[in-house]
């Protein structure tokens, strides 16, 4: 168990780092997501969002 002593800082930095994925085209993956490997994101009017769901055998 565990605790986020800092969300207000958590939410900045994820933030932060989700803009960098849409304007670098990180993939993200998920190691502990049964469904879903990976996926793209892409900036839409009302923020970030999926964008592409993918296999690792995709890449």
């Amino acid at each position: 168990m565990s605790y986020d002593t800092r969300p207000l800082i958590t939410l900045d930095e994820k933030e932060a780092f989700l803009e960098e994925a849409v304007d670098k085209g990180y993939v993200l993956f998920f190691e502990h997501d049964l469904y879903t490997e990976c996926c793209t994101l892409a900036r839409t009017e009302k923020g970030i969002k999926l964008h592409k769901l993918m296999k690792i055998s995709d890449l």
